[in-house]
């Protein structure tokens, strides 16, 4: 997974998914140590059995904490149709969540027969906020939510860059800190 600019917003080659870049007081990290962190947390936990799960993690890269906030992903992908989103947390508590925009294009030179191009942003809380420096991870389903969550009026976080990764082992835990050493290419 490798990233490529596309001027204000990252967009994660190959999966769709686009972050905001770190701004403000947060300190940006390097895209290879990103991608390489993303490879290495264990998000298999995170899989829910009966749906398409993904994994969000949400990089805090700053020296003070961050209290409980709102922050935003976005995604384009091709689909059959738009579906419903649940964000649980790691012990799979539903985390409050909603698609905040969303549209849908049905025609173009790239869209495979039958599909439609479903771009989203969604917006999820850290009800727990973040330690510096840390990265959490969260699941993201493609699933009607059991117990819907209002939102909190909680604020929005666009100095948290939000990375997709798909469920896979790993090394690391879902939730880790950022000053681990980098490992040998």
């Amino acid at each position: 997974m490798r990233f490529r600019s596309n001027g204000t917003t990252w967009t994660l080659a190959g999966a769709g998914g686009t972050c905001l870049p770190a701004r403000g007081k947060s300190k940006p990290l390097d895209h290879s140590r990103v991608d390489e962190l993303l490879a290495r947390i264990n998000t298999e936990p995170l899989r829910r059995p009966a749906a398409a799960t993904v994994a969000l993690v949400v990089f805090h890269t700053g020296e003070t904490p961050a209290p409980p906030c709102r922050v935003r992903f976005a995604a384009a992908f091709p689909t059959t149709a738009p579906k419903p989103v649940t964000v649980r947390d790691d012990c799979g508590t539903i985390v409050s969540s909603g698609i905040v925009r969303e549209t849908v294009t049905t025609e173009g030179s790239n869209l495979p027969a039958g599909k439609i191009l479903w771009s989203l942003v969604l917006e999820f809380a850290l009800p727990d906020g973040l330690p510096p420096r840390t990265a959490r991870a969260f699941a993201a389903s493609y699933e009607e939510s059991p117990t819907p969550q209002e939102m909190p009026a909680l604020p929005l976080r666009d100095d948290l860059p939000v990375y997709e990764t798909p469920c896979h082992t790993g090394d690391l835990p879902t939730t880790f800190s950022l000053t681990l050493p980098e490992t040998a290419s």
